[in-house]
């Protein structure tokens, strides 16, 4: 059975010896100046090893597979544990499960700022030098054409609650577009996305819902997301519908019912004793639904035209040829040599009836045209229209001065 050494029966003491047989043990075997020991077979330790003089072990290996090491340990290939962690000869750790860290990480050594200490955990990444920065990627392995792909995702939990995230992802089919999203979860909820930022920076409430051209964000509250609103518009009141404002000169405006075009004055006509058309006056205008009020404006320069420095006009707005009583004008400069006169009449629109030739007011909603009406007192008083001479404070010129004329229509929106 081979040769039995018990401490009680004596010591073997030997230089060399050679055992066919097994060897067996029943005390402590000590090794005293052994510099190697060769085993082609299994060394099997029931109570572990130890490697170093008690009370300091350098290293142990203790039965149930813990390694301890007090000083540095060095390995030439990778080190493995188990089938989930491997670590590199340069530096590399790799990991297929979950690692979990008590500390703070710190990568590229100590950062540059002050990390919180207490009971907070952090991650630090900072670059080598100056010219160096540290970043966070987070993706797929290999490009996806899927839309709506989550390439990323920061969870914040609060215990095991996630109570928000923000998620990067693709937007389209495209495998070069993304966009951020931003979920929360309020009281008693589930996690939502509340905004998104679109791959051409759009911005999306509550998901895709980028609203529409013209919207503005609207507040709802303290206690409610913001929604998409349109400019406030009441139909019941009234309000101004259409409105333009023109220099003679025969330029156009696209209104609601056509086009209206300015006549393109060109020349200072001396008035007379009888009315006629003020040059660049004359409007053919059809008012859009829902009007029931028209404010015609028309602004023109008049200057005297003799040698009595004075002049005396008189004038009236006329609607589809008719005189309207109620705008009936004048005036007079004594002393002057030019004014600016300013005529500016408001009558309402489809009224119902007939119109009214003292007021103006039309009983339909029709296109109208609507002109101001010019004369001189007397030859005495003589004038002419859109003149300008005193101007530069040097010398008398000669310049026409073009008139302006509008329409604001007032109304309802139906």
């Amino acid at each position: 059975m081979g040769v039995q050494i018990n401490g009680s029966e004596g010591n073997v003491i030997a230089t060399k010896g050679t055992y066919s047989g097994n060897v067996t043990i029943g005390g402590t075997l000590t090794y005293e100046d052994v510099t190697n020991i060769d085993s082609v077979g299994l060394i099997t330790a029931r109570n572990g090893i130890e490697v170093g003089a008690r009370p300091g072990v350098a290293a142990s290996i203790s039965v149930d597979g813990n390694a301890i090491f007090s000083g540095i340990t060095t390995i030439g290939g990778d080190a493995k544990v188990g089938s989930g962690v491997t670590l590199s000869p340069d530096g590399n750790i790799f990991t297929t499960g979950i690692a979990t860290v008590s500390g703070n990480i710190d990568i590229n050594g100590t950062p540059p700022w002050t990390v919180t200490g207490g009971n907070y955990r952090n991650l630090s990444i900072s670059g080598n030098d100056g010219s160096s920065s540290g970043f966070i990627w987070l993706g797929n392995g290999a490009a996806t054409t899927n839309a709506d792909f989550d390439l990323g995702r920061i969870n914040f939990n609060n215990g095991a609650t996630n109570t928000s995230r923000i998620t990067g992802s693709t937007d389209t089919s495209a495998n070069d577009d993304g966009r951020i999203e931003f979920h929360t979860q309020a009281t008693g909820g589930s996690l939502s996305e509340r905004l998104r930022i679109g791959s051409s920076g759009q911005l999306g409430i509550a998901g895709a819902n980028y609203g529409t051209s013209g919207q503005f964000l609207k507040s709802t509250g303290s206690g409610s997301a913001v929604q998409w609103a349109s400019v406030g518009v009441s139909t019941s009141s009234l309000q101004v519908l259409e409105q333009f404002y023109l220099l003679a000169d025969g330029r156009s405006v696209s209104t609601s019912n056509g086009t209206v075009t300015t006549t393109n004055v060109t020349t200072d006509p001396n008035l007379t004793d009888d009315f006629a058309e003020a040059s660049g006056s004359s409007l053919t205008y059809h008012p859009p639904t829902g009007t029931t009020e028209i404010i015609y404006e028309y602004k023109f320069l008049i200057a005297e035209n003799n040698s009595n420095d004075r002049y005396l006009v008189g004038y009236y707005v006329d609607i589809d040829g008719s005189e309207i009583l109620e705008s009936r004008s004048s005036r007079m400069g004594s002393a002057e040599y030019q004014d600016t006169i300013d005529v500016k009449y408001s009558f309402r629109v489809n009224t119902g009836g007939s119109n009214n030739a003292t007021t103006g007011d039309r009983a339909g909603l029709t296109s109208m045209t609507i002109k101001t009406m010019v004369r001189r007192w007397a030859s005495s008083y003589a004038a002419k229209l859109h003149f300008l001479q005193y101007y530069s404070g040097t010398s008398a010129v000669s310049i026409v001065r073009r008139p302006y004329v509008g329409i604001t229509a007032i109304g309802s929106l139906s």
